[in-house]
C-alpha cells in the first residue's frame, strides 16, 4: 500500500530532467527503492506535462545482510 503524492513548481524554475536528479540523490540517501518508468505526458501544445514516480521505502537490516555472507 502507497500514499499518492503530487509535486507542483514552476516549470520555469524547476526543471523535469532536475526533480528526477534530486529524487534519485534522495531515494540513495534515504535506502528507498525508486521505481521510474520513462512513460511521459504532454500538454496538446506539445509541452511537457508529467510523468510518474515511485518511491518505495524497506528499510533493510545492513548488519544482517553482512553476517548472512
Amino acid at each position: 500500500m502507497g500514499t499518492s503524492a503530487v509535486i507542483l513548481t514552476k516549470k520555469d524554475k524547476y526543471s523535469p530532467e532536475q526533480l528526477l536528479a534530486d529524487t534519485i540523490v534522495a531515494a540513495f540517501h534515504s535506502e528507498a527503492a525508486l521505481y521510474f518508468y520513462n512513460n511521459k505526458t504532454y500538454t496538446n501544445e506539445g509541452e511537457f506535462l508529467y510523468t510518474t514516480l515511485n518511491i518505495n521505502y524497506n528499510p533493510i537490516d545492513h548488519k544482517k545482510m553482512v553476517n548472512d555472507q
